[in-house]
């Protein structure tokens, strides 16, 4: 079995029959700011022309078309192509509204159709049994580099993982040879102390394992204790 995956999506994967594949969408349209400001969508594939309900979230038909989702061999980093329906302009006005959509979080979604809610079916009773919003395929997620097709009838962006972020470094948080960006020991760090009465005052690491003062001296005259360290 693949690691990490739901065994009843792996079952089905190898079944004779298997029921068709629903590709699902979440636009984070204003991600910076908004964590709530959200579009659910789906392509209509496989005959779904109307919404689609899946761990108790609405998707609505928006026509879509992904490509270069692939995983390369060859150490690049894939860049997903995004193509949406423009239909009333409605993607334009995202556009305007949020500048372009530029780092807007997309997150695409994989499950097979007899897992989806059992309302997206008549009588709200699924003829392959019941939901089970665990068995798809891990999240594919991405962020809008650019805007590359915009017109009356699509939109189109390209995506790029989080590691092409511009202006985002790795590690996110700066590592210093001495120090911890911290107050080491306190709220930050989830020891659970206070070290303003030792060390420099400024907010750099006062105590070892034992809470032995193990940085010396005051403003940006200190050292680490040499009795500690020789």
């Amino acid at each position: 079995m693949a690691r990490g995956l739901n065994k009843d999506f792996v079952n089905e994967v190898f079944d004779i029959e298997p029921s068709a594949v629903i590709e699902l969408f979440a636009l984070y349209y204003d991600y910076e700011n908004d964590s709530q400001a959200v579009l659910y969508f789906h392509g209509g594939t496989n005959g779904l022309a109307g919404k689609i309900y899946f761990d108790g979230q609405e998707y609505l038909p928006l026509p879509v078309e992904a490509s270069s989702f692939e995983i390369l061999g060859d150490q690049r980093l894939p860049r997903p192509k995004l193509k949406i329906s423009n239909a009333g302009l409605y993607v334009s006005s995202l556009l305007r509204k949020y500048d372009n959509l530029n780092g807007a979080k997309v997150v695409r979604r994989r499950t097979f159709a007899k897992f989806l809610d059992d309302q997206n079916f008549p009588d709200n009773k699924n003829p392959w049994g019941s939901a089970n919003p665990n068995a798809r395929l891990r999240d594919d997620k991405y962020f809008i580099s650019r805007k590359t097709i915009e017109n009356k009838l699509v939109v189109e962006f390209e995506l790029v993982s989080s590691l092409e972020l511009e202006n985002v470094s790795l590690p996110a948080r700066t590592i210093a040879a001495r120090y911890c960006p911290w107050i080491y020991r306190s709220y930050g760090c989830r020891y659970g102390i206070q070290t303003e009465s030792v060390g420099d005052s400024q907010d750099r690491p006062c105590a070892n394992g034992d809470d032995t003062l193990f940085v010396t001296g005051s403003q940006l005259n200190w050292a680490l204790n040499s009795s500690i360290f020789p």
